[in-house]
């Protein structure tokens, strides 16, 4: 099976352990936001959703607005089959299947219908399979080029404006080490773009995602040329989560798994990495226990006006020495969101969110930064609003199923 792009290697892609199944909603079903919409502003959300017997499918759902509601019903939302992906980029919608390596364009009605834009681009010639042309895969780099990563061989450039795909070029060759193959950092959260320059981390881990060196590599391309201009070394393990500060440096973190690795089968601890993108200068920001009363943390975020935000793992809540399998201990309630000040080099935890699972995706809507809280077994999710101001959060709405994306539309 395949890891999902939300685990770093701890979960499994069929999400197994989710539970709860979306009502009203036909397979591909043109029903995305249903009527009743108001004005003219369109937001898109979308979750993965899988029952016990790990039949997963994707949802669509388009808003009108981001205010606190109940809960976010599924019933209106448009079904995907199988571990399909969403992303926005230039007022339009794009969905990755989860049966073929294939996008697909639409654009969203003022109804909050999707309206398909042409035939789908399949990346299936490039030797991708099914999944593989999702969007933590994906980097959109302008209107009219955007990078899917194929493993850690090579990217394949494709056109979002045209959908066609144009060209492709090399990563540079990764060896195995030590027992270990070589993995890219996931593309929607692991990699920045940033004045004509994209930055991926590359690192190793064995079959099972569990074994990693202490250690990471950062490529950075010109994103004009496609050429790589320098392939930095961090001395963190396993960055898969990237963010940018207004300063232009940038900070690689782990995903939940490296806390799990560290703790049950004593690799390297987890730590920040970060790079000054203005001479390439790599440093250690912090070691997460180091900040974090003695804990192992992940998804270091900039949230921005100087605050950074993080998951951290309370071990304590855990039975770390009972563990047979390291990912076994990370999936349940036993993360905390944290607030980090790098004046102070102070954190502190944000009591206006609750225990979660740890795998939070964090998102900027018109600037402002909004959370996508896990819930046990990523069976359902919270969205907050985040103020900057006091690192306190605002409870949006919950709906089922692991969400992982939120965006304006326009």
């Amino acid at each position: 099976m395949k890891k999902l792009h939300g685990a770093g290697g701890a979960l499994s892609l069929v999400l197994a352990g989710l539970l709860g199944t979306a009502s009203g909603c036909g397979s591909d079903s043109n029903d995305t936001g249903g009527g009743g919409l108001k004005g003219t502003t369109r937001f898109a959300v979308s979750s993965t959703v899988s029952n016990n017997d790990s039949n997963a499918a994707g949802y669509v759902t388009i808003l009108d607005s981001l205010e606190p509601r109940a809960k976010l019903s599924l019933k209106n939302a448009r079904e995907f089959v199988g571990q399909s992906d969403m992303w926005t980029y230039e007022g339009a919608v794009f969905v990755a299947s989860g049966d073929e390596p294939k996008v697909t364009k639409f654009t969203v009605g003022d109804d909050g219908r999707l309206v398909q834009q042409g035939q789908a681009l399949s990346f299936a010639a490039y030797g991708f399979q099914p999944g593989d042309a999702a969007f933590w895969y994906n980097r959109f780099i302008s209107p009219t080029k955007a990078y899917m990563i194929h493993g850690t061989a090579e990217y394949v450039v494709w056109n979002p404006a045209e959908m066609k795909i144009i060209d492709k070029f090399n990563l540079p060759k990764m060896e195995p080490r030590d027992g270990m193959i070589p993995r890219a950092a996931f593309m929607d959260r692991g990699t920045v773009v940033h004045n004509g320059r994209l930055y991926q981390p590359l690192y190793w881990t064995d079959e099972g995602w569990e074994r990693r060196p202490d250690d990471s590599k950062i490529a950075v391309f010109d994103v004009n040329t496609n050429q790589l201009i320098q392939l930095l070394s961090a001395p963190c393990p396993g960055l898969d989560v990237a963010t940018l500060d207004e300063s232009g440096n940038i900070y690689f973190s782990p995903w939940t798994g490296g806390a799990a690795v560290h703790l049950v089968l004593e690799n390297a601890a987890t730590c920040v990495a970060k790079v000054d993108t203005n001479t390439l200068k790599v440093s250690v920001e912090f070691n997460f226990k180091d900040v974090t009363e003695g804990r192992e943390g992940s998804a270091f975020y900039y949230a921005g006006k100087g605050q950074f935000v993080m998951s951290v793992f309370h071990h304590e809540k855990v039975d770390v020495a009972g563990a047979k399998k390291p990912f076994d201990i990370i999936h349940g309630l036993n993360w905390h969101i944290w607030s980090y000040d790098p004046k102070s080099h102070k954190a502190t935890e944000v009591s206006s969110i609750g225990w979660n699972s740890g795998a939070t995706y964090w998102t900027r809507v018109d600037g402002a930064p909004y959370a996508l809280i896990p819930g046990a077994n990523y069976a359902s999710t919270i969205v907050y609003g985040f103020n900057t101001a006091d690192s306190t959060a605002t409870k949006l709405f919950d709906t089922d199923g692991w969400m992982t994306r939120l965006f304006k539309v326009r």
